[in-house]
């Protein structure tokens, strides 16, 4: 007996003085890890890994280039004043040639060339490893968040999973799996946080429908999700010139956003025929999908559920195309029909979901479908959404309408989890101020609880970024809610360009029952003016808007508007 307690007093003694030596060694160490997942086109693919950005994909091949625009400028003046089309359509293709021809797919949906992404596994894939590498500036574009994350997490436990974006989510998925379990074993994390941009969100969605909820997941942050599919793709599969409207004016807008590009081409691009926009993007659209891209199962992953059997009867070929429709049919009727199941699952097996979607601005081509260019705001969301510049007529309140009264998210997929921006481009929240230090709180912290918990972040919120111009807040708090009850409240107008003046010239306000103080002076970039919003009458219930009138100092002096959404509330 006395040997057998002094074998367990040398046990004890033993496990005491390696306790803090274990100690030590997590001593610092975060206990979790973030894995950001781009969407489509946010990866760079190439077919040469040492070329760096200049070998990706799509951007033009520099030797086609001089060639190209030679031929451009003449067919331009020959399409606009002679009628000629032909020229013009030649020399655009020739350019989205020498763009695309790499990114050929074969009809069983598998590359017709080798393609490569910047960085593959794990221990290449840690924003550490990248910047050491040299790799990150080949990824970031689809990855902008991963700074913010790093300053909290560790650069060595900050990943971009990236992978060929041709590819059907089903198969994305799977290699998505083994990333998740080596990013596991690298870091050594108890919990792995996980953020989805676009079709990331699929990608995201269909790990859980495929794998399960696990526990080893900590937090999820859908960013404009495609996990539902966008309406945008039967519109550019359309059978003809006369079935494609392209909004080249916002089309246009929607991209500059997209790449921060502050210049504004709406009104020069106003003075093209409109029937030389549309018969060279009918032609250039079709060009691509039908020479390269028409058996891309990741496209086709991202057909909107209603529109996919029709689309899918029309464009693809039951034989040539079987191994295309068998998986893209696994995506449509797994994960893109059981999203609501899916994230149901996974509130209950204990991982915090949130949702962010944006709106008020046209999909790029089609009608007047309200989303953020490239997503319509019903499908990423399971709200309802009417099309812009419609409002709901039937009386309906709630804490759940948007103060454009032009959203209801009650029935949607997490009610009190989804935050909506109005006026945010796809996939543009790491430019957005506001949007930025949401996705930050709800990655890092669990402070956030619904979309009620923090004023700062109400669930409807108005975009802040450079491309925007102006904005304008509530001071104190975020949001579009005023209550008439407070009296008069102050808002903060920010010229938030990074390169342009801006000169007030106004402020209204109409149907919120409130009058606005005079606004006028010229604000240089990051500059504000505080006004004052008294209200005369004003009823709860009430929707209406502020409008902000001013003059944009960029190529030319352009007299413009910024219009933001209010309601009141008692």
């Amino acid at each position: 007996m006395k040997k057998l307690l002094a074998l367990l007093l040398a046990l004890t003694l033993a496990l005491a003085a390696c306790l803090p030596a274990l100690a030590a060694d997590t001593e610092g160490r975060p206990a979790e890890a973030a894995i950001i997942v781009p969407g489509v086109i946010e990866t760079m693919l190439t077919t040469d890994p040492s070329a760096g950005r200049d070998g990706r994909f799509y951007a033009p091949v520099k030797q086609a280039l001089p060639g190209a625009l030679k031929a451009l400028l003449p067919g331009v003046v020959q399409a606009m004043f002679l009628g000629r089309y032909d020229a013009l359509i030649d020399a655009a293709l020739t350019i989205e040639d020498a763009a695309l021809e790499n990114l050929a797919m074969n009809p069983d949906g598998t590359s017709a060339h080798e393609i490569y992404t910047p960085v593959s596994g794990a221990a290449e894939s840690s924003y550490a490893a990248m910047l050491e590498s040299g790799k990150w500036e080949e990824v970031e574009f689809g990855a902008k968040i991963a700074p913010e994350l790093a300053a909290e997490l560790g650069a060595e436990n900050v990943f971009v999973f990236d992978y060929d974006w041709r590819l059907g989510s089903p198969t994305v998925t799977a290699r998505f799996a083994a990333f998740f379990e080596e990013v596991a074993a690298l870091t050594g994390c108890e919990k792995i946080d996980l953020y989805g941009d676009s079709y990331g969100c699929q990608i995201l969605a269909s790990y859980l429908y495929s794998y399960g909820a696990s526990e080893r997941i900590g937090r999820m942050v859908f960013d404009s999700p495609a996990w539902t599919g966008t309406r945008l793709f039967k519109s550019l599969m359309a059978d003809s010139e006369e079935e494609l409207y392209f909004h080249i004016a916002d089309g246009a807008k929607v991209l500059f956003d997209s790449l921060m590009i502050e210049t504004d081409l709406r009104p020069l691009l106003k003075f093209l025929p409109d029937r030389l926009v549309q018969r060279l993007a009918y032609e250039m659209i079709r060009h691509a999908m039908q020479e390269y891209l028409l058996a891309a199962p990741g496209l086709w992953c991202c057909c909107a559920a209603g529109d996919y059997e029709e689309m899918k009867a029309k464009l693809l070929d039951p034989v040539e195309n079987a191994a295309v429709i068998a998986e893209v049919d696994e995506a449509q009727y797994g994960v893109m029909r059981h999203v609501p199941e899916i994230l149901a699952e996974a509130q209950s097996a204990g991982i915090a979901v949130a949702v962010i979607m944006n709106e008020g601005i046209p999909l790029m081509a089609g009608n007047e479908i309200n989303g953020d260019g490239v997503i319509d705001a019903a499908g990423g969301s399971g709200g309802e959404c009417l099309p812009l510049g419609e409002t709901f007529t039937d009386g309906r309140t709630g804490p759940h309408i948007s103060p454009a009264n032009d959203y209801d998210l009650t029935s949607a997929f997490l009610p009190d989890r989804t935050w909506v921006f109005y006026g945010q481009v796809h996939g543009q929240s790491s430019w957005d101020d506001t949007a930025r230090e949401l996705v930050k709180k709800l990655m890092l912290t669990d402070e956030i609880e619904t979309v009620f918990t923090d004023p700062r972040f109400p669930q409807f919120c108005d975009s802040h970024c450079p491309t925007c111009d102006v904005s304008l807040r509530l001071e104190g708090r975020g949001g579009a809610e005023l209550r008439p009850a407070e009296g008069a409240v102050q808002a903060v107008i920010r010229n938030d360009s990074e390169t342009n003046c801006v000169l007030l010239t106004g402020v209204t306000a109409d149907g919120i029952g409130y009058g606005v103080s005079r606004a006028f002076g010229l604000l240089r970039p990051g500059e504000t003016k505080t006004v004052t919003l008294t209200p005369e009458g004003a009823a709860a219930g009430a929707y209406g808007s502020v409008r902000i009138s001013y003059v944009e100092f960029d190529l030319c002096p352009l007299a413009k508007t910024r219009t933001q959404f209010f309601k009141t509330a008692a």
